[in-house]
């Protein structure tokens, strides 16, 4: 029961790094900023094999930083569940009726500059899963973005990485 719970708590907690932590973002590559106004149309099916192989380094990438965050949670003192109580009072529009303490307050925030290095320190990496599959970071921006772009481009991708599930890919 915990798991469930722990898991979408995850999620939410990248989800919050990134929104409560714009300057992590500032900082990091923004690889779609990166990238010039003409991506190609079309990709070539090697290009799209990398890119898959660069999507599933990523997400051990984010596993990692994932597993970084509960460690950094906890190292505060909370669990995951109240640092999600936490973070919806701080993104609730209206004020709750139980103010944070002092501690509370003080803990989230030391969390938050935690999340932000995690998610600096996972910028490196990302990078080099990009190199590592023989794309520049200009190229992988052109072809995410034309994926996005392209719903049919977006479901074979997703069905490249389905179907490839038994070959983990390598760490870099």
């Amino acid at each position: 029961m915990l798991k469930p719970v722990l898991l979408s708590g995850l999620v939410g907690l990248s989800i919050a790094s990134f929104a409560i932590a714009p300057n992590a973002q500032a900082q990091g590559i923004t690889y779609q900023a990166q990238i010039q106004s003409t991506a190609s149309p079309t990709i070539p099916a090697l290009e799209l094999q990398q890119f898959v192989q660069v999507q599933k380094r990523w997400k051990g990438i984010e596993q990692q930083s994932q597993g970084q965050m509960v460690q950094a949670i906890k190292s505060e003192g909370l669990t995951p569940e109240r640092f999600m109580a936490i973070l919806k009072q701080k993104q609730s529009p209206t004020p709750s009726d139980e103010p944070l303490s002092t501690d509370d307050n003080t803990k989230f925030e030391k969390i938050i500059a935690k999340f932000q290095k995690i998610e600096e320190d996972s910028i490196p990496k990302k990078e080099k899963a990009i190199i590592s599959q023989g794309l520049d970071i200009q190229r992988f921006g052109q072809i995410q973005r034309t994926i996005q772009q392209d719903p049919a481009l977006q479901e074979k991708v997703k069905k490249m990485l389905g179907e490839d599930t038994q070959q983990p890919a390598k760490q870099p």
